[in-house]
Parts: structure tokens; C-alpha cells; sequence
């Protein structure tokens, strides 16, 4: 009986140590590729409800870059090529689910031309759209020659 436990004892123990190893333990894991960030990419809306008070001004980002945007919005300037830096006006906004944001504007300045493009800054910079131009229309004045007389909101906003 103990001869049969010493053999059983090294069959187990020399047939174990003749295995071949697996090819999985021969060859290393080859690493995994580690997504490179970019810059956000977005698109700038044409703009929307242009009138001599206001006009509506929209983007979106299309894609992060792979990386979590901090912030989104909308610059405008007076010259094309207008920056995050460089800018007449700038305008941080919150993003929807969807990536889209917008905003409108009140007061703008009658008869001038603008600029307006969407950024989104992330860990790698700040990405842009493209840039939409508009001319808001002139101003709208009445010297008072003739008199005009009018009697409804209608004819107030007519006119």
C-alpha cells in the first residue's frame, strides 16, 4: 500500500513537471492602445430670429476629443479669425444632453457686422466651429416728418 501512494505521489509530481507550458503563458499580452485626446470638435449654428433687438445664436459639440469638456459657448467678434482669447464678446453656456447649446442676444448694435463661432475647452485645448457671419439690420428711426397717429399695438408694431 505504500508503495502505491509513493508511485501515485510521483507519477503525479513528474507528470506535472513534464507538462509543456501554454502558449498563452509563452507570449506577453500585447498592451492595450490608449485613446490619444484631441481637441472638442463643434459646429456653429446659423443664426436664428434676427431682428433690430435681438438675434439667436446656437452651436454643438460634435465630439469631446476624448477627453471631458470643462467648458462650452459662443465668442463673437467684430473681424474673422476672432479666439477664445480674442474676442468682442464671450459667451459660456450650458450644454443640453445632446451637446447643443444657445442663447439670444438682446441689444445688439444696429447696421454692424459680427463674427460668431462655438468653442469647448478640455484637458487638451480648446476646439472650434466654424464661423457664421451676420449683419444685423439698421436701425429703424422716425424723424417725426410727417406725423403719424397711431391707434393700435398693430399699427405700433407695423410701423
Amino acid at each position: 500500500m505504500k508503495f502505491r501512494i509513493l508511485f501515485f505521489i510521483s507519477v503525479l509530481v513528474y507528470g506535472s513537471a513534464c507538462q509543456k507550458p501554454k502558449v498563452e503563458e509563452i507570449l506577453p499580452t500585447p498592451p492595450v492602445p490608449v485613446p490619444i485626446a484631441k481637441v472638442p470638435k463643434l459646429i456653429t449654428d446659423s443664426i436664428a430670429n434676427l431682428t433690430v433687438y435681438s438675434v439667436t445664436m446656437s452651436g454643438s459639440v460634435v465630439d469631446s476629443g476624448g477627453s471631458r469638456v470643462t467648458e462650452q459657448g459662443l465668442v463673437v467678434g467684430l473681424a474673422t479669425g476672432i479666439t477664445y482669447v480674442s474676442n468682442y464678446n464671450k459667451f459660456t453656456l450650458q450644454a443640453d444632453i445632446s451637446g447643443k447649446f444657445k442663447t439670444t442676444v438682446v441689444d445688439v448694435p444696429a447696421g454692424t457686422t459680427f463674427y460668431i463661432k462655438s468653442y469647448a475647452l478640455n484637458n487638451e485645448g480648446v476646439g472650434y466651429g466654424n464661423e457664421v457671419k451676420f449683419t444685423s439690420p439698421p436701425a429703424r428711426t422716425y424723424d417725426g416728418s410727417p406725423m403719424v397717429w397711431l391707434t393700435s399695438q398693430d399699427e405700433v408694431n407695423s410701423f
